[in-house]
């Protein structure tokens, strides 16, 4: 004599129960997309001073005897609108190497490839560029006059 689980588990309906797709209980997955952008973002906000600018409340402009300062004449603090400017530098420095490396999935296009190394090169070279403008601000640019 069978038991009433073994007649279930070979006869149809056992058969339809077990291909059945439970969706099981879990974690919520996040797009890879939006995963990168986040860490990007969060990134950005730290290597250019927002953490800085949330502790510190940096003044946006100093002022001085012959007019506003954007920069902060050392190495040792930061205005705000110089954490931003830093925050749009690297932003346009990451934009660039995303774009160069866009271009090299258009190998069968090779005019197209081009283009967009080249505006990937130009927007880089434009971020170290401003780069290095702010730093020599920063080490040349004095507070008295003399």
């Amino acid at each position: 004599m069978t038991s009433l689980a073994d007649r279930l588990r070979y006869s149809g309906i056992g058969r339809r129960l077990r291909k059945l797709n439970i969706p099981r209980v879990g974690l919520f997955k996040p797009s890879t997309v939006l995963l990168t952008g986040i860490i990007i973002a969060v990134s950005i906000f730290i290597l250019g001073g927002g953490v800085f600018d949330l502790l510190e409340h940096p003044l946006a402009l100093l002022p001085s005897s012959s007019g506003w300062l954007f920069i902060y004449p050392g190495l040792y603090s930061q205005t705000w609108n110089e954490s931003i400017f830093s925050m749009f530098m690297l932003t346009l420095g990451i934009a660039g190497t995303f774009v160069c490396y866009r271009s090299t999935r258009y190998a069968f296009k090779p005019k197209q490839a081009t283009v967009l190394l080249l505006i990937g090169t130009v927007l880089i070279v434009i971020s170290i560029l401003g780069f290095e403008y702010a730093l020599y601000l920063k080490l040349n640019t004095s507070t008295t006059s003399a």
